[in-house]
């Protein structure tokens, strides 16, 4: 019995990883996918995925917050605060549609 699972397992696993449309073999749209991959059998994060309908500079402007808040929160808690107050003095902003941005 176990061998037979084993080999039904190896069977799945090899067409998973040929056919996984966001692995780095895959034949996904999803660039960034493949770069992200880990753990004992490549399990992660699905890598970051635009907001639909939205023009082109607002997703490059939220990648651009995402990777600055990444390189603020490995800063001492000084730093970690003052991205908190900005953050939300920025979701303030945004929120509020009748203010010029």
């Amino acid at each position: 019995f176990l061998g037979k699972a084993g080999e039904r397992m190896n069977k799945w696993r090899e067409t998973a990883e040929k056919d996984w449309p966001f692995g780095p073999a895959g034949g996904g749209d999803n660039e960034q996918a493949g770069e992200h991959r880990r753990g004992p059998f490549g399990h992660g994060p699905r890598g970051d995925r635009d907001i639909p309908g939205v023009l082109p500079e607002v997703n490059e402007a939220r990648r651009e917050l995402k990777s600055a808040i990444a390189d603020a929160i490995d800063g001492d808690e000084a730093t970690q605060r003052r991205l908190a107050d900005i953050l939300r003095k920025a979701a303030e902003l945004i929120r509020k549609r009748d203010v010029d941005l």
